[in-house]
């Protein structure tokens, strides 16, 4: 029969009850996370105000661990209820504070967004991390998107920054003014596409000073409006962050305005940034990196090998336009990390659609130097065929050292074409993979006499950015392509007939 607890006290043989301070501190501190997938169900403050009625011995414990209550102070939950508001940050005992605001519901969103104004500016000295999201706002009147930028001219001892709000980038960037935020570790503003236009945060006449972020390592800023990018490139060229700081630069802009940059603010901001991530950059585990260059992108992206695709740790120069031509300004960014070379990258992922061909070879001159150990290419047919122009342009081998090209979009003719250029160099074929989709079998016969060469067949998933499960290793000289059967799965020769796994990045 099963003993009934008269009395809110764990029973004394329960394993929970064993257990010493600081592992349960240390379980709980899990909980304690505003970044959790469930917070926006299940806020983490709430988690902890349930764990804490538990037992009387739990309670115990979490009304004396600040260093929890700190860590959750999520705005958006508890705008509804002041009072619960009061006791939390009670129970933070004095200790900086993590605070959230997502989604604000307090009456109107715009009520919501001075409730939480009006919680920073009380608690402002105590902030230490801040993750604000007001794009669900309404900010009706100007001086509420004004309000916001006032609080980011208030000393502060803020560590992480993050702030996605309908506000210009160029009006919260918290550069403004020396010596605001000494001890900022971290920094994320993103406008909205539905920004506001015009400043409202700054005299766009004040002279831009230098400021030094001696802990500074990672600066993120996104923007949607072409007004933004001259006064941010000019803040950044004016910031002196630490040693090591990654820069994520991201320019998305759909709108019909012309953008009208000084060229030399690139080549002021990007080979500084460049220079400056290098310690980080520069590690082994950085070995990816991604090229683009066409008349709408300029994407220039160092990733670390553990990461799937675009992270925020990644260094990153982006500008996307769907309006305007940016022909003109690839020389002046591909210029701007000439000088650099990136050793450890192995894997390329490159898309060159330039319109004039002498920029096109260029800009592939400077890619070839700035990369010199990349093993792993991936391509698409255009960008193929500007890396066989080039090739036939020099008297060197482009490309030294790879050993697998995955080629999509493209025809067995331009490979065919790029293998000639490449031999007649002195490269090869032995030394090169290719990775090609099914239906560019069709022509396959042009490739016949390529002793050695190995192609490997994609599937589906693999053209979506998996790894190949399985290569076939095809003497093609010995090969008769009538006998060639395919689907999307595998290849049948007549003879000789290989089978090896193997994985590649694609």
């Amino acid at each position: 029969m099963s003993t009934i607890l008269q009395s809110n006290q764990m029973p004394p043989q329960a394993p929970a009850g064993e257990l010493c301070s600081e592992l349960l501190l240390a379980i709980f501190s899990l909980t304690a996370n505003m970044h959790d997938v469930s917070e926006g169900r299940i806020p983490a403050v709430d988690t902890l105000r349930r764990i804490s009625q538990v037992c009387s011995q739990w309670r115990a414990f979490m009304l004396d661990s600040p260093q929890l209550w700190r860590r959750v102070i999520n705005l958006s939950r508890l705008a509804n209820s002041p009072e619960w508001l009061k006791e939390v940050i009670r129970r933070t005992n004095g200790f900086s504070l993590f605070v959230k605001v997502h989604h604000l519901q307090h009456g109107s969103s715009t009520r919501g967004d001075r409730f939480a104004r009006s919680q920073l500016e009380r608690y402002w000295s105590k902030v230490e991390y801040l993750d604000l999201n007001t794009n669900s706002t309404r900010l009706e009147r100007t001086d509420d998107a004004a309000s916001w930028c006032h609080l980011l001219t208030r000393p502060s001892n803020l560590r992480q920054l993050r702030f996605n709000s309908p506000v210009n980038a160029q009006d919260l960037f918290p550069a403004m003014l020396p010596g605001l935020f000494p001890n900022l570790e971290t920094i994320d503003l993103s406008e909205s596409p539905k920004s506001f236009i015009g400043n409202v945060g700054r005299n766009s006449e004040w002279n831009l000073p230098s400021v030094d972020f001696p802990s500074l390592k990672r600066i993120k800023v996104q923007m949607y409006w072409p007004m933004s990018i001259p006064t941010v490139l000019e803040i950044l060229q004016n910031v002196t962050p630490k040693r090591g700081c990654v820069l994520h630069f991201l320019v998305s802009l759909s709108h019909d305005f012309q953008v009208d940059v000084d060229p030399q603010l690139f080549t002021n901001v990007l080979p500084k940034y460049l220079q400056c991530a290098s310690p980080t950059i520069c590690l082994p585990s950085y070995n990816k990196a991604v090229v683009t260059l066409t008349q709408r992108v300029i994407d220039l992206q160092i990733q670390a090998s553990d990461q799937g695709s675009s992270r925020d740790d990644d260094f990153r120069f982006n500008i996307d336009c769907e309006m305007f031509n940016l022909d003109d300004i690839i020389p002046t960014v591909v210029s701007c990390f000439r000088s650099f070379q990136f050793d450890r990258v192995e894997k390329l992922s490159l898309v060159v659609h330039i319109l004039q061909p002498e920029s096109a070879i260029g800009a592939l001159q400077d890619i070839d130097r700035v990369f010199p150990s990349i093993t792993h290419l991936k391509v698409d047919g255009s960008t193929l065929d500007n890396i066989r122009i080039f090739q036939d342009s020099v008297d060197y081998v482009v490309f030294s050292m790879l050993r697998t090209i995955t080629a999509l979009r493209c025809t067995a003719q331009s490979i065919k074409m790029l293998l000639e250029s490449r031999t007649a160099k002195g490269a090869s074929v032995d030394s090169v993979a290719f990775s090609i989709r099914p239906d560019q079998m069709a022509d396959i016969a042009v490739l016949h006499g390529f002793s050695g060469l190995t192609l490997n067949l994609l599937t589906a998933e693999d053209q979506v950015g998996l790894v190949v499960k399985v290569a076939w290793c095809v003497s093609m000289s010995n090969v008769d392509p009538s006998f060639i059967h395919s689907n999307s799965s595998q290849i049948w020769w007549q003879e000789p007939l290989i089978h090896f796994s193997q994985q590649l990045w694609i």
